[in-house]
C-alpha cells in the first residue's frame, strides 16, 4: 500500500501515520507499505523536509520515495518495491527450479 503525501503540506504528512496504523490494524503487521512523497519538482513550495520524511519512515522500517509525476521522477519505484515486498510474502525464498514448481494463481489484495 502506498502512503501518498505531498511534500509540499506539513499537513498531509501528519495524516500519513494515522493512516499506517489503520493498514497495519486491518491488513496486519506485515503488509506491505512503501511511504511516498509527491510533488517533488515543487521546491520552492516545500513543506516537509527529505530528512523529516526519511527519519519517519526510517522509524516505521518502511521504504521511502520522493517522487514527481511532472519530471517522471521515480514514479515507478514505489510500486516495483511493492510488488518485491508482496512476492517475498508469498514466495518462500527458494531456488529458481523450485519455484517453477510451486503453484501459480495465488491473489494478493492490497
Amino acid at each position: 500500500m502506498p502512503l501518498l503525501n505531498s511534500l509540499t503540506s506539513q499537513s498531509s504528512l501528519e495524516e500519513v501515520d494515522s493512516f499506517r496504523q489503520e493498514i497495519r490494524r486491518i491488513k496486519g503487521p506485515d503488509s506491505p507499505i512503501v511511504v511516498v512523497g509527491t510533488k517533488r519538482d515543487l521546491a520552492s513550495e516545500r513543506e516537509v523536509s527529505a530528512k523529516t520524511i526519511e527519519s519517519l519512515a526510517k522509524s516505521w522500517d518502511l521504504p521511502f520515495y520522493e517522487t514527481s509525476a511532472k519530471h517522471n521522477r521515480n514514479v515507478n519505484d514505489p510500486f516495483e518495491d511493492l510488488v518485491r515486498q508482496m512476492r517475498r510474502r508469498i514466495l518462500p525464498p527458494v531456488g529458481r527450479e523450485d519455484r517453477k514448481k510451486q503453484k501459480r494463481g495465488e491473489c494478493i489484495t492490497m
